[in-house]
């Protein structure tokens, strides 16, 4: 299967996810540990029918970093409170964004991984760009059904250091 088919099923796979609460909780709850050590986090702000964010960012908003995308490129810039309406690159409302930073832990999120903790995204390239010249421990976030066998992976996709999700926690 291309990557285009899987985009197709993996959409579907994860709209229909039953239990997200319960879901969404335990993945924050594993993140919340592994945050500990870092005093920067770049978190991507939920929408539709990914892993929700938003009480994650909320909750740690001073080591919160968000995206902001633009021309092609995505940048890492301080979350400074606010609403988390995100449009389908990500973005929040201006007023929400300060500098630019360097975090030293990257949440991203997916539409379907593999246990060399490879992430299927949306097909923007925005995240590996992005993770392909930061220096950050690099976190995926996805719910169990989101796992495949299907090799997707080509050159320029950027391998996760660990992919939680409500059961387990893969790690390269």
């Amino acid at each position: 299967m291309n990557k285009q088919e899987l985009r197709k099923q993996f959409t579907l796979v994860r709209k229909s996810i039953a239990n997200r609460t319960e879901k969404d909780t335990a993945i924050a709850e594993k993140l919340q540990t592994i945050i500990g050590g870092h005093d920067s986090v770049f978190c991507y702000v939920s929408f539709g029918s990914e892993v929700s964010t938003h009480k994650f960012i909320q909750k740690n908003a001073d080591k919160i970093y968000v995206p902001y995308t633009n021309g092609g490129i995505m940048k890492c810039l301080k979350y400074l409170g606010g609403e988390l309406n995100a449009d389908k690159l990500g973005n929040i409302d201006q007023s929400c964004y300060g500098n630019e930073g360097n975090p030293t832990l990257t949440i991203v999120p997916m539409l379907a991984f593999d246990k060399f903790c490879y992430r299927l995204g949306y097909g923007g390239g925005y995240y590996d760009k992005f993770l392909s010249s930061a220096f950050t421990v690099k976190v995926g976030v996805a719910y169990d059904e989101q796992f495949t066998d299907e090799v997707f992976a080509e050159i320029f996709d950027v391998p996760l250091d660990m992919i939680i999700t409500p059961t387990k926690i893969y790690k390269r």
